[in-house]
């Protein structure tokens, strides 16, 4: 028998007919796993190269350590494989795991590639440091990765009681050979990012931009994220002054671009201050879409409880109770003011610390839902501040600032959206000089979620800020002009809640709309809030920005039918001949874009249309099938059942478990995606 011929791989049958300078352009913007997919799927063309050159270009980011224990299974137990297989961990031998790598693991493995083949660390230009790093892994940073240009530490580690951190290296300019080499890396940096060095208590965020932000030479960008502690910022003057000066006092003659990850409220205040310090410092990055979720103030969140929660409610319960028992029995048989011969019980232990800090802001990437609508955001915090120093006590600025200080305070905490834009606006009115930039968008901290049409509507409660921050019809315009031209801003409006707004839950974050507009009645329709929304959608649409309108962001247990369930034949007959207008019918005329995602699961009591058993996995295309080719895979590719065997009782039957009929499919990862 002749061997058939086949025909050529259609993947390999053209050359990749872009050029290897815009292929990298491309995976630069692309990001990392892009890269990685365009590698594999380039396979042997000569763009695949370039692909796999892009991967190594920033190896880690932030979010790839934060809040993840360097040990951490969660991953290799709950992460289905993207590019090769479809399953989550498994063991083999016994004793081997196989499956995604932890924190650690992926890092031992980098080191290795890199030490095994040194060219590739020339094609790392940024890493972010992981918090449990220590002396050995920074140094191998700057001892082998002498191209890099991007250094991020905002996962920094927090010091013990003693004050001791195991970041002293970065710092310590006393340690000789050490010390050389970590100086050289600083001085080829040209963007470095730091945590929240605001509070003074922080002394592992003070000790870093002391000691490293002055011997970074070349640094013209610097990112300052926030910082999730325990110790939150008391002083008035460290919340407002703190930054500006840390960053004019150390900051480099080149340093002229600051990116904040973290909710800086006092944007006027910043700008002046840095203005009057001399810092050089004059374009400022800002994730507008992370500040917008976070008014207005009050939102509601998941009532579900986190294991984080249980487990520091447990600990500290049990703190208190040791601590009363031994304080009842030393006062019985000693004195009050006696030494204890018992250390006092504190809020946290030496273990404790971690688990807050860290695991409760542990996002991993394939835990991603877009469709969860009580994602939390890390709250701005702006203290109350009842006993604020005189001015003259401010080590940070002159005597002479604390009227201007009060004013920055006094619009520190807007409490809904048109308020913040509004200090936005102004802030950048009243500072020409500087000029504001948005920032690449991060999933973590909901920068592309939705909006609520409400929040474009909202007013302040209090009479004061009405008349301080409130903007007329025609200012809105201003405001939404300036957007559009500063941030290209682009929102998506989330309709679900207004489909039907004798169903709407209440939200507390919007009770002044309610109450204005009687949303408590049955008889409510909603046409009096949309017209206030529909006015606002025309000053986006004569600002340039166009309204994009979204229906079904739900939560994956929930049905996608506003009506029709749960079944009811009186209500069904009814609800097929109503007209579905969807409270739309005001802004219908000035949407220019309407997303529905509609969720393909049956969400009625009837037997769904394919039963797909959760352990068949889709087959891949044969690619001689086409060309009607016998296929050299037909004896590895056996048909087998659907479903799998089950198991027999002692009278031959197959042991079934009782049919029943559930109101959703199931949401497995094996089976077709759904929607």
């Amino acid at each position: 028998m002749a061997i058939p011929q086949y025909p050529e791989y259609r993947r390999e049958a053209k050359p990749w007919p872009l050029t290897n300078e815009i292929t990298f352009a491309i995976c630069f913007l692309a990001g990392r796993e892009a890269s990685a997919a365009l590698c594999i799927a380039l396979c042997k063309h000569t763009g695949a190269s370039v692909a796999h050159e892009a991967t190594y270009y920033e190896p880690f980011a932030f979010w790839d350590w934060h809040g993840v224990h360097p040990d951490d299974t969660y991953a290799r137990e709950w992460k289905s494989q993207r590019m090769w297989e479809y399953h989550r961990g498994f063991s083999y031998d016994a004793l081997h795991m196989f499956g995604y790598p932890t924190a650690r693991e992926r890092w031992a493995r980098f080191k290795d590639d890199l030490n095994n083949h040194p060219t590739k660390t020339e094609w790392v230009k940024s890493i972010a440091a992981a918090h449990w790093m220590g002396t050995e892994d920074l140094l191998w940073i700057a001892k082998n990765l002498q191209k890099l240009e991007a250094l991020d530490l905002s996962d920094a580690p927090f010091a013990d009681r003693g004050g001791k951190h195991h970041w002293a290296v970065l710092v310590d300019q006393d340690s000789g050979t050490s010390s050389g080499v970590v100086s050289d890396l600083f001085r080829g940096l040209k963007w470095l990012g730091l945590p929240d060095f605001r509070n003074v208590n922080d002394q592992v965020a003070s000790a870093l931009v002391r000691g490293i932000l002055d011997r970074c030479t070349g640094l013209s960008a610097l990112s300052v994220r926030h910082r999730q502690s325990s110790d939150d910022i008391t002083d008035p003057h460290d919340y407002v002054c703190r930054l500006p000066s840390m960053i004019a006092a150390f900051g480099p003659s080149a340093l002229t671009h600051l990116e904040l990850r973290l909710p800086f409220m006092c944007l006027d205040g910043l700008m002046i201050n840095l203005d009057i310090r001399g810092s050089t410092i004059r374009h400022i990055g800002i994730d507008l879409g992370a500040w917008i979720q976070l008014h207005p103030k009050g939102k509601k969140t998941t009532e579900e409880l986190k294991e984080i929660d249980v487990k520091k409610t447990a600990r500290l319960a049990a703190k208190k109770e040791r601590f009363d028992i031994y304080e009842g029995v030393h006062n019985a048989r000693l004195q009050a003011e006696e030494k204890w011969r018992l250390p006092r019980s504190h809020i946290k232990d030496e273990g404790s610390a971690y688990t807050e800090l860290y695991s409760r802001n542990a996002k991993h990437a394939f835990e991603q839902n877009f469709y969860d609508p009580d994602r939390e955001s890390i709250p701005p915090h702006v203290p109350v501040f009842t006993n604020a120093h005189d001015a003259s006590d401010c080590e940070h600025f002159d005597h002479g600032h604390a009227d201007d200080l009060k004013l920055s305070l006094s619009d520190a905490d807007p409490s809904t959206l048109p308020e913040m834009l509004n200090n936005m606006y102004r802030a950048a009115g009243n500072n020409p000089d500087f000029k504001l930039f948005p920032l690449e968008p991060e999933w973590q901290g909901n920068s592309n979620d939705p909006l609520h049409p409400f929040a474009l509507i909202q007013r302040p409660t209090s009479s004061s800020l009405v008349s301080k921050t409130s903007s007329t019809p025609g200012e809105s315009q201003n405001v939404y002009k300036w957007l559009n031209r500063t941030f290209n801003w682009r929102p998506v409006f989330d309709w679900d809640s207004l489909v039907r707004c004798k169903a709407m839950g209440h939200d507390q974050a919007y009770k002044q709309l309610w109450e204005r507009y009687g949303l408590d009645s049955p008889h409510s329709i909603c046409h009096d809030a949309n017209a206030e929304i529909a006015d606002h959608f025309q000053s986006l649409k004569f600002a340039g920005i166009p309204i994009h309108i979204f229906f079904g962001r739900r939560c994956l247990d929930s049905p996608s039918l506003y009506w029709g369930w749960p079944y009811n034949k009186h209500d069904w007959s009814k609800w097929l001949i109503a007209s579905f207008g969807a409270n739309i019918g005001l802004v219908a005329s000035l949407v220019d874009t309407l997303s529905i995602m509609y969720d393909l699961r049956d969400p009625i009591d009837a037997s769904s249309p394919l039963n797909v058993s959760a352990s068949s996995f889709p087959r891949p295309t044969c690619p001689w099938a086409r060309d009607r080719l016998p296929c050299p895979f037909a004896t590895q590719w056996c048909s087998t059942p659907i479903s799998p065997r089950g198991q027999k009782m002692a009278n031959k039957h197959l042991l079934r478990p009782p049919s029943v009929l559930k109101p959703l499919a199931p949401h497995f990862r094996t089976l077709p995606s759904s929607g």
